[in-house]
């Protein structure tokens, strides 16, 4: 437990509206169900601390979380968010993951709009093409650039995120109870790493914890996949999700269970789907495919 210092404490209580600089001088607590707008930019400094306040309402939905709307942009190198307790008018450090987390959420579509093509260039119908392909509404709209994000007993989903509208580098997760949550999103990454350990902190309370959890469609991490400590290597509760780790990526895996349909590469001796618990040390050979199909 660290008592956060008061003087460079920033409470953060109301939606971002302006396009807005955070800089490592100030920790930013946010305390409330905060929202960065469409078509606001959030620029986060290299090192900067961010907090999100533990609790919940007479209803038992989280009282603070950082959600940036479909039009939002970030723009980060190394950030920071943790969790936080209030006590005695401080606010300190926590180890419990008692909060609304971290949404994205982009501008993916299965519905596209119609458009008249005969009025398009070649490179816009190339470029369209390309989109629909993959159930894309691609726009300039929404656009996360993360160098390295960290979370801590906070939890980090994305919502119908399209493959134009981020690009972040590497994600490490500490300590929540899901993980990373996709839902009807792609993402690629070139590193992920999801260590968890907290139940040593909430022996009373039981935590479904779950690596990747990916509500329809895919993953993709390139370089660097660790996970350690975790219920499931992926996690589903309906639809299709698919984590693929490309070739020469560095694998490390040890998890109790793995909730996997099928994983596909050339021929390596990976565990069994139903083997427990499942463990996995190596560089890839070639990429590889983790499905999850639910009917």
């Amino acid at each position: 437990m660290v008592i956060l210092f008061q003087k460079r404490v920033k409470i953060v209580d109301s939606d971002i509206t302006v396009n807005t600089v955070w800089c490592p001088k100030y920790l930013y607590v946010i305390t409330k169900n905060i929202n960065v707008l469409e078509n606001v930019t959030l620029k986060i400094r290299d090192g900067t601390k961010t907090f999100i306040l533990n609790g919940t309402d007479d209803f038992l939905e989280p009282i603070a979380s950082l959600t940036f709307a479909t039009g939002s942009k970030l723009c980060s190198k190394s950030w920071s968010v943790q969790a936080v307790d209030e006590d005695n008018g401080y606010y300190v450090t926590s180890k419990n993951p008692n909060n609304g987390g971290v949404y994205f959420n982009g501008t993916l579509t299965d519905d596209p709009v119609t458009v008249d093509e005969s009025k398009l260039s070649d490179k816009q119908k190339a470029w369209r093409k390309c989109c629909l392909k993959h159930y894309n509404k691609c726009t300039t709209k929404t656009k996360f650039v993360i160098q390295h994000l960290t979370v801590d007993h906070v939890e980090l989903t994305f919502i119908q995120l399209a493959k134009c509208d981020s690009n972040i580098s590497s994600i490490t997760i500490l300590n929540n109870s899901l993980g990373i949550s996709l839902d009807l999103s792609y993402l690629t990454l070139n590193s992920l790493s999801i260590d968890s350990n907290y139940r040593e902190y909430s022996k009373d309370v039981f935590f479904y914890q779950v690596a990747i959890n990916i509500n329809d469609y895919e993953l993709i991490v390139k370089e660097k996949l660790f996970l350690s400590g975790v219920e499931f290597i992926l996690g589903r509760d309906y639809g299709y999700g698919k984590l693929i780790v490309h070739k020469n990526a560095e694998v490390f895996i040890l998890a109790s269970y793995s909730a996997c349909s099928s994983i596909t590469p050339c021929p390596l001796r990976f565990p069994d789907v139903n083997q427990t618990p499942w463990y996995y040390n190596d560089t890839l050979k070639c990429t590889t495919t983790f499905d999850n199909k639910f009917e």
